[in-house]
C-alpha cells in the first residue's frame, strides 16, 4: 500500500489522503449515531393536532304528546255511546263519550225546575203585574178605611162611656177590633209597598239566596252530568280509545286520549353530573329506532327545578327531569317510542387535542412526555373538553408538538427515544 502511494505524483497523492480521512471521519460518526440509536428507547408517538371538537350530553327518552287530554270515567259506568274512533280528528266541545247518567240527567231536570220556579217568583217581586199592583192598591185602601173607621168608633165608645152611655164591655170590643183593623192595615201597607218597591232588607237577601242557590244547583248538576258526557277540551286527533258501547268502563285507565300528532316533546331524566351543563334552547339531535335512517331536531325546552330519586334494579339513581321540544315536523314518530337524544352543550369548534393514552394524571396535576431533539421532556398541561377519544389542550402544547403514547413508567426527562415502527395488523382470519 506504501509502495503504491509513493508511485502517486504529490498533488494527487494529497487528495487521496483526503478522502481516506474524511471516509474514517465518517465511518466514526456513523458507529457513533449507531450506538446511540441502539441506546434510545423506542415509544409510540401522536403529533398534536386540530381537530373539531364539542361536549354533548347523550340520554335516552320517551315521545308524549305535547297536548293531550285523557279521559277517565268518574265511577264504574256502562258506556252508553262513543261517537268517535281513534285517527278521527276532533274539535273542542265535540262529544267523544257517554257514559249512563239517567240519574244524573233526572237531577239536572230537578235542579233547572227549581231554578225557573225561583227566577219567576224573583221576577215577580220585583216586576209585579198590573194586576197585583191593583189588588194590592185595593186591599190597602179597604184596611185604610177600615182602620180609620175603627180609631172613630173607639173615640164614640170612650165618650159614650164616660157619659155613662155604653158600658165596659163595648169599650173593649171597640178597642180590639181596632188593634185587629190596625194590623191588617199594617200589613196591607207593607204588601203594597214591597210591590212598588221590590224586597227589602232580610227578605231581598233571602229571595236573592234563593236564586243564587237553584243556580248553583244546576251548575253543579250540569257538571256532574258532564261527567259523563266526555267532551273534547282541544282540538286535536283520536290516539287511542279502550271502550266500547255495553262495556262496563274501568275507572284506573284512560278509556281514551286525545292529542295532536303534530306536537310531541321527548321527556327524559339526566343525571346529576351532565344537568348542570345542561340550558334551555340548546340543540339536540334525535334518534330513533323506528326511523334508523333520519335525525330530527329538536331544543331543550324545560329543566326540573329538582332532582328525583328513581329506583332501577335494585338500585337508586338521581335524575333531573327535562323536556325536549321536537322541532322537526312530520316525523313519523309516535307517543311512547324511545328515542336517542344527543344534546349540544357546547358547540363544536377547531381545538388543539391530544389522546387519553399521552395523559399522565398526579393528583390535581396532568403532564405529557414531549418528544423533542429525540429526548423524552415532561411538560405540565391544563386540559379543556374531554370527548370519545381525544382530550383538548388549553396550555402546555403546541399544534404539530410530538407526545409520546402510554409512556413507561420508569421514562426520565431528558432519556433519548426514538420512534418505534407501527404494529403490525394481524391477518384477517380464514
Amino acid at each position: 500500500m506504501q509502495a503504491l502511494i509513493a508511485k502517486i505524483p504529490g498533488g494527487k497523492k494529497s487528495l487521496l489522503l483526503l478522502g481516506l480521512l474524511l471516509l474514517i471521519i465518517g465511518l466514526i460518526v456513523f458507529n457513533i449515531y449507531k450506538n446511540r440509536q441502539a441506546a434510545s428507547l423506542p415509544v409510540q408517538t401522536k403529533q398534536v393536532e386540530s381537530r373539531q371538537m364539542g361536549e354533548n350530553v347523550f340520554a335516552t327518552g320517551k315521545v308524549q304528546l305535547l297536548d293531550k287530554q285523557e279521559i277517565y270515567a268518574p265511577a264504574p259506568r256502562l258506556v252508553k255511546n262513543v261517537p268517535v274512533k281513534v285517527g278521527q280528528t276532533v274539535k273542542k266541545g265535540q262529544i267523544l263519550l257517554e257514559l249512563e247518567s239517567d240519574n244524573e240527567a233526572l237531577q239536572l231536570e230537578q235542579a233547572l225546575s227549581t231554578l225557573v220556579e225561583q227566577e219567576a217568583a224573583y221576577a215577580k217581586a220585583f216586576n209585579p203585574d198590573k194586576q197585583s199592583r191593583a189588588i194590592a192598591q185595593a186591599e190597602y185602601r179597604s184596611a185604610e178605611l177600615a182602620y180609620q173607621q175603627s180609631k172613630k168608633d173607639v173615640q164614640r165608645q170612650e165618650k159614650l162611656y164616660q157619659s155613662g152611655a155604653a158600658s165596659q164591655q163595648e169599650l173593649e170590643t171597640a178597642r180590639q177590633q181596632l188593634a185587629i183593623n190596625e194590623t191588617a192595615y199594617l200589613k196591607a201597607q207593607y204588601e203594597l209597598n214591597k210591590i212598588i218597591n221590590g224586597p227589602q232588607g232580610a227578605e231581598l237577601e233571602a229571595s236573592s239566596a234563593q236564586l243564587k242557590s237553584a243556580q248553583t244547583a244546576v251548575k253543579v248538576a250540569r257538571e256532574t252530568l258532564g261527567h259523563y258526557q266526555v267532551k273534547a277540551q282541544i282540538d286535536g286527533v283520536v290516539m287511542s280509545a279502550q271502550c266500547s258501547q255495553g262495556e262496563l268502563a274501568a275507572v284506573d285507565k284512560p278509556l281514551m286520549v286525545i292529542g295532536n300528532p303534530d306536537s310531541l316533546e321527548v321527556q327524559a331524566g339526566i343525571g346529576e353530573a351532565d344537568a348542570v351543563r345542561l340550558r334551555k334552547g340548546q340543540q339536540v339531535k334525535i334518534e330513533a329506532a323506528a326511523f334508523p335512517e333520519k335525525t330530527f331536531k329538536g331544543l331543550v325546552k324545560e329543566l326540573a327545578m329538582a332532582a328525583q330519586v328513581t329506583q332501577n334494579n335494585q338500585s337508586q339513581q338521581i335524575e333531573v327531569p327535562i323536556k325536549v321540544a321536537i322541532e322537526s315536523k312530520n316525523t313519523g314518530l309516535l307517543p311512547g317510542f324511545t328515542v336517542d337524544m344527543k344534546i349540544t352543550t357546547i358547540e363544536p369548534e377547531k381545538r388543539l387535542t391530544i389522546p387519553y393514552e399521552t395523559i399522565i394524571e398526579k393528583g390535581n396535576n396532568k403532564y405529557v412526555w414531549r418528544v423533542k431533539n429525540g429526548k423524552a421532556q415532561r411538560v405540565s398541561i391544563k386540559t379543556g373538553l374531554m370527548g370519545d377519544l381525544y382530550v383538548e389542550v388549553l396550555q402546555g402544547l403546541h399544534e404539530k408538538d410530538t407526545v409520546i403514547i402510554n409512556p413507561p413508567a420508569k421514562l426520565k426527562n431528558g432519556q433519548a427515544v426514538k420512534p418505534a415502527p407501527p404494529a403490525a395488523k394481524e391477518a384477517a382470519p380464514l
